[in-house]
């Protein structure tokens, strides 16, 4: 390792190890949180008759490292030009609609209902505090004393 002479060398320093950490370990937590949420508030909503599932919304999770400092997760679930993630997380633009739909309906009509994964896996890291956990102990596995 170069030896740190100045303030503006640390700080690059940190940065590359901090960018290194979101790129894998904090990347790789995101993906799994989403994926656990996806499997309770999406699949876990109803059981479908209509069709079979595929579970490609699992398979579907981008997390993009924007910057140092900074992540973005989405999930791109498209089909023939409709995105499908979208549908699920408002409820809005199914192809099927019921001719009977009763919104008041909770066992026939839930898939209707918005099932917003994004936003539930956000909250989730956000309040949770596990992001500046996973940060912490990736730092360590780099060699650097964190508290």
């Amino acid at each position: 390792m170069k030896a740190i002479r100045n303030w503006n060398q640390l700080e690059k320093a940190l940065n590359e190890k901090i960018s290194m950490v979101l790129k894998n370990e904090i990347a790789s937590y995101t993906r799994e949180a989403m994926k656990e949420i996806i499997k309770d508030d999406v699949y876990g909503a109803y059981n479908p008759k209509m069709y079979e599932r595929t579970y490609q919304l699992l398979e579907s999770i981008d997390v993009e490292v924007i910057d140092d400092n900074r992540i973005s997760i989405m999930n791109t679930r498209s089909e023939i030009g409709k995105d499908i993630a979208e549908t699920i997380e408002t409820g809005v633009g199914y192809d099927f609609v019921p001719p009977r739909y009763n919104p008041y309906d909770e066992e026939g009509n839930t898939y209707l209902k918005p099932r917003p994964f994004t936003k539930n896996t956000r909250e989730l890291l956000k309040q949770s505090g596990i992001l500046n956990y996973e940060m912490k102990e990736g730092l360590k596995k780099l060699g650097l004393k964190v508290e």
